[in-house]
């Protein structure tokens, strides 16, 4: 019961169940304070200070709006955490991309705090001073959800103007002091040593900042598909791509946990479901349809590659214990506590079969694999039923 993990699970079921997306919102933010910073967990004595939960309220608010054209949402008032005040839905949104906005560091990115979607990069920041390099990314994606809400309902156009400079603004830095030569940096830490960058001795490239860059479209086309090359070359494995390479062998309180894992396990160089499923939507927008259908079958129960992994057939694992694990790569140790399942069902729904909402109707834009000369999708939407084919002309 994670703030950011139920905002994630609206995007998925709000395609199924509309009113209880509504509800689940609205419950939401009351675990939202009233600087704009939600708690991680429901539970009100976890205060370690994360970052990122505001970065997740307008993808969850957009998506709900997109299935429904529901205006009346952003109007409705709801609490904060451990405050009398009530704010309109929209102002929530507002006080979180502020929160994010106001929390900057040395190079302009949003300050790492004790940890953003990466929890067990728990202690880059806690000085107050490190930088996350995806956060922003984040924030920037966050920022251009939020302004697309108002432009939409014609809301806070002043703020909006405002919100879409600093944007462009944080985009320059992210570019500046986030990228290696080939890839994005995780970020800067506490003692201003960069994370997952070619100067670091160990979790040289990490997952999330790339396939985020595409989300978040920071750079231009060619700059995201050579980002994704690497992603290719570096972080694949038999049996999906690990979140970091190589895997921290040596514990450091410079960045946190993540670094005292064994090789292979959890956030330290396993394969975090969680993140492919970002990689698979990241292909569908770049275009690339193979990769990510390859990847939505390396990390399915029925790989063939990794026949032993122990996943349940009709569920999706946390991760598979990657490959730098002497002892157990490719198991599966952790299923059902993750947010994978939600953008598994996105990625090939949405992106993959490439059929989902807008304000104006269904939107169609498949990203399919080479092999598929035929689909059908079914889709409810609005009160009807859709059936849409899909056949494989002449290229």
């Amino acid at each position: 019961k994670g703030f950011r993990d139920v905002m994630q699970d609206i995007t998925a079921f709000v395609s199924f169940d509309p009113a209880l997306a509504r509800k689940r919102i609205l419950y939401a933010l009351k675990h939202q304070y009233e600087n704009g910073n939600p708690i991680r967990m429901y539970e009100p004595d976890l205060t370690h200070p994360y970052m990122d939960g505001a970065a997740w309220i307008p993808a969850a608010l957009l998506a709900y709006l997109k299935e429904t054209d529901d205006e009346s949402i952003l109007d409705e008032q709801v609490g904060y955490l451990h405050c009398d005040i009530v704010d309109s839905v929209l102002d929530h949104a507002r006080k979180g991309m502020q929160f994010l906005l106001d929390s900057l560091g040395q190079h302009g990115l949003v300050l790492w705090g004790g940890g953003d979607w990466n929890d067990s990069v728990n202690n880059a920041g806690m000085l107050g001073k490190g930088e996350s390099v995806w956060l922003s990314i984040a924030t920037v994606k966050a920022i251009t959800e939020f302004c697309e809400i108002c432009a939409r309902y014609h809301r806070m156009s002043d703020v909006c103007e405002k919100f879409l400079a600093q944007r462009e603004t944080l985009k320059g830095n992210i570019e500046k002091y986030g990228f290696d030569g080939d890839h994005y940096i995780y970020g800067i830490n506490d003692y201003d040593e960069k994370v997952g960058s070619y100067q670091s001795p160990e979790a040289k490239i990490t997952l999330n900042p790339q396939t985020w860059a595409v989300l978040a479209d920071v750079a231009d086309r060619q700059r995201l598909n050579d980002v994704m090359d690497t992603v290719e070359n570096h972080l694949k494995c038999a049996f999906g791509y690990v979140q970091c390479t190589p895997s921290y062998t040596k514990g450091t309180d410079h960045i946190g946990r993540a670094t005292y894992f064994m090789p292979g396990l959890v956030e330290n160089g396993s394969v975090y479901n969680h993140g492919v499923t970002f990689k698979i939507v990241a292909d569908c927008k770049l275009g690339r349809g193979e990769n990510a259908y390859r990847s939505f079958k390396l990390i399915s129960y029925d790989n063939p590659r990794n026949p032993d992994s122990g996943v349940e057939p009709y569920a999706v694992s946390n991760m598979y214990i990657g490959p730098e694990n002497t002892y157990s790569a490719g198991q599966a140790p952790m299923s059902w506590i993750t947010g994978t399942a939600g953008w598994m069902y996105r990625a090939l729904s949405e992106f993959i079969l490439g059929v989902r909402s807008d304000f104006g109707g269904l939107e169609i834009d498949p990203a399919l694999p080479d092999a598929w000369d035929n689909v059908c999708v079914k889709r409810k939407f609005r009160g009807a039923d859709y059936i849409i084919t899909f056949v494989r002309g002449d290229k």
